[in-house]
């Protein structure tokens, strides 16, 4: 169950900026547990918030924030709100929000102390559910989606994050704007090798090795 929360001013991103030390980026991913940094595996993740570069949209008013995040677990209850996340509203959510920042808060103060501040300073907080969002990464098999153009195809492609393309990664809007890419130039003729290069970080020896130091950390 994700949400999309909107501030008409930057209190919020300050704090969690002051909370996580890193600013905010493309994009400063953090779950939330019971220490700053947990292990993917343990149980007390339960959510995770997604802060972009501000603006995050064009028309975004300067003084304004975006920030998103969602629920691992949907029907787990919160800790600070008494419901099961898929049941919270928007003003729930963003409550078992700076509840779940006010654990891993290093001080000095707590952002709990400016809760009535941040509360006052949120445009809308509006909820998602998502029941497939995680569907992309299942185990699959080749023959399992379709090419983006059929054998034999004149005038239909398959576009989007459910198509196979070699070597892109999954889950990005990348993948699914190149796969409208590969129809188009398809039918107009224009020659594939004109489509911008897709990297093959399966095979770059820096980033091999950076994945395995991590992998024996």
């Amino acid at each position: 169950i994700s949400f999309t929360l909107t501030t008409k001013d930057h209190i919020l991103l300050n704090e969690i900026t002051r909370i996580t030390t890193q600013v905010p980026g493309n994009a400063l991913n953090s779950f939330i547990s019971t220490t700053p940094i947990t292990p993917m595996g343990n149980k007390d993740v339960n959510m995770s918030i997604v802060v972009h570069h501000q603006p995050h949209f064009t028309t975004q008013k300067a003084n304004e924030a975006v920030i998103w995040g969602y629920f691992l677990y949907p029907r787990r209850k919160g800790e600070f709100v008494d419901k099961q996340y898929i049941k919270m509203t928007g003003k729930e959510m963003l409550e078992e929000l700076l509840g779940q920042l006010s654990k891993v808060d290093p001080g000095p103060g707590n952002i709990m102390d400016k809760k009535q501040e941040i509360m006052d300073s949120v445009i809308n907080c509006i909820p998602a559910y998502m029941p497939y969002a995680s569907a992309l990464f299942n185990n699959r098999a080749k023959t399992d989606r379709p090419k983006v153009i059929p054998e034999h195809s004149t005038n239909l492609a398959f576009t989007g994050e459910f198509v196979e393309q070699p070597y892109q990664m999954v889950f990005t809007e990348q993948s699914a704007v190149r796969s409208g890419e590969i129809a188009a130039y398809h039918f107009a003729g224009v020659p594939m090798a004109k489509l911008v290069k897709n990297p093959r970080y399966d095979k770059d020896i820096k980033t091999l090795a950076k994945a395995t130091r991590k992998m024996f950390k």
